[in-house]
Order: C-alpha cells, then sequence, then structure tokens
C-alpha cells in the first residue's frame, strides 16, 4: 500500500537542539555554532536514545566547552545524550567546499555521514585527494565514542554527490546519490550519458567494504532524493526523472518532471517502480506492516497510480 500525504512541513533550526517527549511537551534545548554562517542539518538517533546531528560551520563554532575552528567552511558531528548533555563532537575540513548530507546510525551505534567535498577531504588522520574542482561523493564512519573508522569515496569525471543513507538489520550500508558522465566507486564503474545526471546506489559492509552498486540512468536528469529501508531489509528509492529512466528491465517515460518511488528487495534485486504526476516526493518511510508512506508537495492536482 503506498499512502499519500498531501502536506509538508518542514522545522526548520538553525544551530540548535531540541527536544520533544512523547506527549510533545518540551524537554531542553541546546546551542552550538559561532559568529559567522553554520547549520545544523541532519539528526538521528541511536539504540541508547543519545542524538547525533550533522551539518557545517564557518571559520568558528563551539559545542558547549569543546571549541572548532575552520579556515572556510567545515563539517562537523555531534553526539548528544538524550538529556541533552554533549557526549563529544568531531570535525572534518576541506581545503574547499564541504556538505554533510545525511547521518545514520547501526545496531551498534556506530555513526555514518554521507556528502560532498570539492578537492581535498580531511577526516581523522586521513587525507582524501579528490579530481581538482570537482565535487566528489563520500562516505565516513565513526565508532560510538566518536573515533573515525574510515572513509570512502565515489569519484566522478564531472561530479558526484551522496544524498541519503539507510542501514539494514546486517549493518549493511546503502548510500544513493547522484552523478554525470561517469562515476567509479571501489571498482565498479558506472556509466551514464555525458552531461546527464544519473543516480548511484552502493552498498558497503560495515568495514567499508564495497558490495554492489547499481546506476538509475535515462536520456536526461534522473535525481534522487532519500533512500529507506523496511522490516525485511527491502529498500526503496524515490527522486526525478525528467524523460525516461531504466530500472533494470523496467524503463518509465516522462517529459515534464516525474515522481518516482522503486523497491528493491533484499537481495538487491528490483521488484518494482511507482509513479506519481505533479508533486515533489521529499521522504519515505514504512510501518512495522511494510505498508509505505510517503509526504511531499505538489502544486495543483496530484496523482499517484489511480488516485488523484
Amino acid at each position: 500500500m503506498i499512502k499519500l500525504t498531501n502536506i509538508l512541513f518542514v522545522l526548520c533550526f538553525l544551530s540548535t537542539n531540541l527536544l520533544f517527549s512523547q506527549t510533545g511537551s518540551f524537554n531542553w534545548v541546546n546551542k552550538a555554532g559561532g559568529l559567522l554562517l553554520d547549520a545544523s542539518r541532519y539528526v538521528t538517533t541511536d539504540l541508547e536514545n543519545n542524538i547525533c546531528i550533522t551539518g557545517e560551520f564557518e571559520q568558528s563554532a563551539t559545542f558547549d566547552t569543546t571549541n572548532l575552528t575552520s579556515q572556510n567552511f567545515d563539517l562537523f558531528v555531534a553526539k548528544y545524550n538524550e538529556s541533552g548533555e554533549l557526549i563529544w563532537v568531531q570535525q572534518a575540513t576541506s581545503t574547499n567546499d564541504l556538505f554533510s548530507r545525511s547521518i545514520a546510525s547501526d545496531t551498534k551505534n556506530n555513526i555514518y555521514i554521507a556528502g560532498n567535498f570539492l578537492d581535498t577531504l580531511i577526516i581523522g588522520d586521513t587525507v582524501v585527494a579528490g579530481p581538482i574542482n570537482l565535487k566528489t561523493a563520500f562516505l565516513a564512519k565513526y565508532d560510538t565514542y566518536g573515533q573515525f573508522l574510515w572513509v570512502r569515496t565515489a569519484v566522478s569525471n564531472s561530479f558526484a554527490i551522496a544524498y541519503s543513507i539507510a542501514i539494514n538489520s546486517n549493518d549493511e550500508i546503502y548510500v544513493d546519490g547522484m552523478f554525470e558522465d561517469s562515476l567509479s566507486i571501489g571498482t565498479n564503474t558506472l556509466i551514464a550519458l555525458p552531461s546527464v545526471h544519473s543516480v548511484f546506489i552502493a552498498k558497503y559492509d560495515d568495514l567499508g567494504n564495497l558490495t554492489g552498486a547499481r546506476k538509475i540512468s535515462g536520456l536526461d536528469c534522473v535525481h534522487s532524493s532519500f533512500i529507506h529501508i523496511d522490516n525485511n531489509d527491502n529498500y526503496y528509492i524515490n527522486g526525478l526523472v525528467f524523460d525516461n529512466a531504466n530500472f533494470s528491465d523496467t524503463v518509465i517515460y516522462n517529459v515534464n518532471g516525474l515522481n518516482f518511488i522503486a523497491k528493491y528487495d533484499n537481495n538487491d534485486n528490483f521488484a518494482w517502480v511507482k509513479q506519481s504526476q505533479g508533486d515533489f516526493i521529499n521522504s519515505i518511510s514504512t510501518d512495522n506492516n511494510n505498508n509505505i508512506y510517503l509526504s511531499g508537495t505538489f502544486y495543483g492536482t496530484a496523482s499517484i497510480e489511480n488516485q488523484t
């Protein structure tokens, strides 16, 4: 079952962490950041109810009594306990642009972040050199104590951005994103048409070994926005297609911008793809019965399957 939610609401808090109880009563608020631009972009919780956030800051940021400094924009990962007390904060830097776009935790409370950098990424004691003046996608892992463990990259001859992370019950990590032209990821190379945006989905084990990579591509741009895993370890990805898109042996067509949601089973086999018109899907979730819920926005009318 696919259920369409008509109204999107966004809660946006700049450099501020807020927590509400199950009854909706306000519990606590924390502030972090500096005098210039900073943003707390993504949040997740681990199995011990700790709160983990990631984002960026410019030149300096203060988290409780910890001060971070940067030459330009840097990335941060911070962990708080359920009472709002800072446990740790870590920093990654780049010689150019650096963005964190997703955060997730696994069954051992390890933390993963994904995003993109320009030129060079410095994370923990590791320096990763990417192509000059080209965006490179990355996935990084920290343990529950904030120790950096590993980083993996996806490199394009044009650009590559990682957008979303999902982790299954075996602590296998899926990351989706977008690239143009070609993408080198591990020992795999994905090829798309020149100057056309395409989607990649990469799968890693908890040691950072690449165990699979696939693309969704077409004659024009294909964009992804979110990946989600259900209770049976099936995974779903949604995005936009502007002409056609190839999903295994299935091709969908559109000329004006069409939403899609695609399902792959827990053996990474393509299952199905659904289309919706006139709207933009921002997020996917599933319940205990693996019904699928979508949230997003639409203008005028929206249609999904036989519902308008």
